[in-house]
């Protein structure tokens, strides 16, 4: 079962807690969080901070962006041999 969610859509039949999360993904920020009663919107933004404060975690990500962009362009590669 897939469940899709639209951040910026009618909301009918939600928790608050998952409420305050989509507002969440839709803005994630530190006034967001604050405004949240629930603990869902506040834990996970603490750990957003502890990650972005983390310079160890900034080179992995860029390492893993890194890696999937010369993924992508392999892709691309493949695709086009395959049509032509």
């Amino acid at each position: 079962m897939k469940n899709i969610f639209n951040t910026t859509g009618v909301i009918k039949d939600l928790s608050d807690e998952l409420i305050e999360f989509l507002k969440y993904v839709a803005n994630s920020d530190d006034k967001t969080s604050e405004e949240a009663t629930g603990t869902l919107v506040k834990n996970i933004n603490k750990r957003v901070i502890e990650v972005k404060s983390n310079p160890s975690v900034e080179v992995e990500f860029m390492t893993l962006l890194d890696r999937d962009k010369e993924k992508i362009e392999e892709g691309k590669k493949e695709v086009a041999i395959k049509v032509t």
